[in-house]
């Protein structure tokens, strides 16, 4: 005999559970193009939580002295004997771009002249915030970690305080990559924007390398800074992504269809 529970022609159906039901409504809404609480965010968290996973997985070689780490002084040893002129003048140039007060400077121009071609002090605002917060993030990690320079057979160059993970990397990255997500927003030619993260790549690229050529910081630590730098980056744009869709009143489950948002860099976007 079927013990099978039989359901007759006809027969109404059973309704769902109104937890099934909450939880299926929670998902959808997670991924709706364009809600304040919709994909864009889902996916923002998904990549901050992988490259937080990055992050830890360096951390923790770092402090065990194992895994990844173990590739710091062999990659340092094949700087030391493959250093030139041509290349050592290079690589302090961008070391020196990389500094805490040039980067700055290239923190504050570019966000001014982009706050004038907006006319919003929006973008100077922005620039602002991912340069500090980045700062602090780094700085404190520094003196939590504690980890000591490579040794100075290695070095080109002189640098004081803690080597993990690397400020001018992390900053580098950060203030590039948000003055080319500004930029790129008053570009409406394809090609342009991508020439623009381009340009910002080879900088953050070239300042990162300089710290390993020059024998300042072990590789481990610019790989950190990297995803460190990559995660405060994403966060800063997908919190400004969602104040823009509140500041347009997009309820936060809603969303925004054919409206025209007012993006917090001054440049308006389609949802």
């Amino acid at each position: 005999m079927d013990d099978r529970q039989r359901v007759e022609p006809g027969a109404p159906a059973v309704p769902a559970p109104r937890w099934y039901a909450v939880v299926l409504r929670f998902a959808a809404d997670r991924f709706t193009p364009g809600a304040v609480l919709g994909l864009s965010l889902t996916v923002g968290l998904v990549v901050v939580g992988l490259l937080g996973t990055a992050f830890a997985v360096v951390l923790d070689a770092v402090l065990e002295h194992d895994g990844i780490a173990a590739v710091d002084d062999p990659v340092l040893s094949y700087t030391v004997h493959h250093r030139t002129g041509a290349l050592s003048a290079l690589f302090r140039a961008l070391t020196f771009l990389g500094d805490p007060l040039p980067i700055s400077a290239v923190a504050l121009l570019g966000g001014v002249l982009l706050a004038v071609r907006a006319r919003s002090r929006r973008p100077l605002l922005i620039t602002a915030i991912a340069t500090v917060g980045v700062q602090v993030l780094v700085f404190s990690i520094k003196f939590a970690v504690h980890r000591p320079r490579p040794v100075p057979a290695y070095a080109l160059d002189t640098a004081g305080g803690y080597s993990f993970p690397s400020g001018h990397s992390t900053s580098s990255l950060v203030i590039f990559g948000v003055l080319a997500w500004l930029l790129s927003g008053h570009l409406r030619n394809r090609y342009a924007r991508v020439a623009a993260w381009a340009v910002a790549a080879l900088f953050v690229l070239g300042i990162g390398s300089s710290r390993v050529y020059l024998g300042v910081h072990h590789p481990t630590d610019v790989l950190a800074a990297w995803a460190l730098g990559s995660a405060w980056l994403v966060t800063v744009l997908m919190t400004l992504g969602a104040v823009a869709r509140l500041r347009a009143g997009v309820p936060p489950d809603e969303p925004a269809g054919d409206r025209t948002v007012p993006a917090v860099d001054g440049v308006s976007r389609d949802l």
